[in-house]
């Protein structure tokens, strides 16, 4: 339902993603000029792999361009089907960008099945009421990609998916522990990013 508020959770990462810039107040987003589709999950409670399915599929359905999922479960058939339908139907064909974050237990935040890093601690950002705090965890990390992609996506509305994926491997710079089996690519440079969308 994109109108219950269940908690923060959601309010943290559309902050990462879209906080506005130039009013005086709080933190500017990755990309301050996105419209945001909020769409709400109970995710302390008996959330259902039905209603995650049916949330990924709303959204590539109307009109998302970036979907960010800032939530950890085990794989199942039907939210890969939903995800990969996103990724090749959304858009009129050219994908939506789906960005799921790690997970915070153990060595989930890192591993051979992660393609991008970014950071996810003590990062101020929005929460309820207008206020605002500083949190941790891949809950944080996932909408800094989300929101660089929404910028190359600002840059190049016809882009694919496939075309913003490469364009910030291509804009990864190495960590000093960087190996593909541990952080993927490595960390995005947005500006690097851009600048390369531009060429």
């Amino acid at each position: 339902s994109p109108s219950r508020i269940y908690d923060k959770h959601g309010t943290c990462c559309a902050g990462v993603i879209g906080a506005v810039r130039n009013n005086g107040i709080g933190i500017v987003g990755i990309a301050p000029n996105v419209e945001i589709m909020p769409i709400s999950l109970d995710l302390d409670g008996s959330v259902k792999y039905s209603q995650m399915v049916n949330a990924i599929n709303w959204a590539w359905q109307n009109g998302a361009d970036v979907i960010n999922m800032s939530l950890t479960c085990d794989p199942d058939d039907k939210m890969t089907d939903a995800i990969k339908n996103a990724l090749t139907k959304g858009r009129n064909g050219k994908g939506c960008v789906v960005v799921a974050a790690s997970g915070n237990q153990g060595q989930s935040s890192v591993g051979k099945n992660l393609d991008f890093v970014a950071p996810g601690v003590n990062v101020l950002t929005t929460i309820l009421n207008g206020e605002y705090d500083v949190l941790s965890g891949t809950s944080l990390a996932a909408p800094m990609i989300s929101g660089i992609a929404a910028l190359l996506l600002s840059l190049d509305p016809e882009a694919t998916v496939s075309k913003v994926y490469w364009n910030m491997v291509n804009a990864c710079r190495e960590l000093p522990q960087n190996t593909h089996d541990k952080i993927g690519h490595g960390l995005v440079d947005a500006y690097l990013a851009l600048m390369m969308n531009k060429l």
